[in-house]
């Protein structure tokens, strides 16, 4: 069975998105400022490492990619570079292919929009993929959409998407992968 987990990292809480079997799964992990860095992150590694398919090829992760840190604290943007590395690197280490999909381009895909705030991702989930799931927060509506775009991608798409939204499909760096089992 092809897994596809959709991961819109934070240190706070990091919005995961599993599609297995033609189904959505969705969870949210929320780590304590008062606990460790080191066990922050190892809390979203072992969940991320908890949804993939036991048999190797059969899952892919699809993470939102980094942001440019503009207005935000340099803290912040430090916290969340820091914790990117350890995610990248536990998926190396798992041996699972992994594609970073700029926010930019997700939002294009999901609203149209490459400036659509929060809540606008949330309202579209809702509305287009909402048969499908029920997003408890924004960040499990954008793991969301990167599991569709990513089905999107591998040629078995969730739902109709205006063509001014379908350009974002072909933008990031696709790794091979193929999809395998029911839609």
């Amino acid at each position: 069975m092809t897994t596809i987990i959709g991961v819109d990292p934070s240190l706070a809480s990091t919005g995961l998105v599993t599609w297995r079997d033609g189904r959505f799964y969705t969870s949210t992990v929320v780590t304590s400022p008062r606990d460790k860095t080191e066990q922050r992150h190892h809390a979203i590694v072992m969940r991320i490492l908890g949804m993939r398919d036991p048999a190797p090829g059969r899952t892919l992760v699809a993470m939102e990619g980094r942001i440019t840190p503009g207005d935000d604290a340099v803290q912040t943007a430090m916290d969340l570079a820091e914790l990117r590395g350890v995610l990248n690197h536990g998926i190396h280490v798992a041996g699972l292919p992994k594609v970073d999909v700029h926010p930019m381009t997700l939002k294009v895909y999901a609203t149209g929009n490459g400036r659509a705030s929060k809540a606008d991702m949330e309202v579209a989930a809702r509305g287009r993929l909402g048969r499908h799931l029920h997003c408890a927060n924004d960040d499990e509506a954008d793991g969301a959409w990167l599991v569709a775009i990513t089905l999107h991608h591998y040629g078995r798409p969730l739902c109709p998407m205006p063509k001014k939204h379908l350009a974002a499909v072909g933008k990031p760096p696709w790794p091979p992968f193929t999809l395998e089992g029911p839609a």
